[in-house]
């Protein structure tokens, strides 16, 4: 596979290089626009795709970028594009989604797992009296046994 590339780039250099050939300068600055065309249309699909949904608004970049020059159209771009990135969708657990709960005596929000709130430091779960199990104050049962919340 790297000898057809290897062949490529030779082939390239040998005809920016060689002096006999007076257009040379002139294909080599016709790859290169073409290669920054290329990458102008890539970064722009990218780009927008991680800035929006909007299919119109991606589609209409993608082809400003396409037909016009990128010397033209990515300034104008990058002046239109929507300013924040889209937020990626987590599949696993993040600390945003935790259940709270609220002291009963702060009203503050808690993580469920705490015992103490860290703005009062009271108590957020009771004892049962029936099986000693603890859960939080604004449960009216407690969820191992089904004994109601008396206090």
């Amino acid at each position: 596979m790297t000898g057809w590339i290897t062949h490529f780039i030779n082939s390239i250099s040998s005809t920016v290089w060689n002096t006999q050939n007076p257009n040379a300068l002139i294909t080599s600055g016709v790859i290169f626009f073409c290669f920054v065309w290329i990458m102008a249309i890539i970064y722009t699909i990218k780009d927008i795709t991680s800035r929006t949904n909007n299919i119109f608004l991606r589609l209409l970049s993608i082809i400003f970028i396409t037909i016009g020059t990128p010397l033209l159209w990515l300034p104008l771009y990058r002046a239109i594009r929507p300013v924040t990135i889209k937020k990626k969708e987590s599949k696993s657990k993040s600390t945003s989604t935790k259940p709270v709960i609220t002291c009963h005596h702060c009203k503050k929000q808690n993580w469920k797992n705490y015992t103490y709130c860290v703005f009062c430091w009271n108590n957020l779960k009771t004892m049962c009296k029936n099986c000693w199990n603890q859960y939080p104050y604004n449960f009216e049962y407690c969820f191992q046994c089904g004994s109601p919340n008396l206090e």
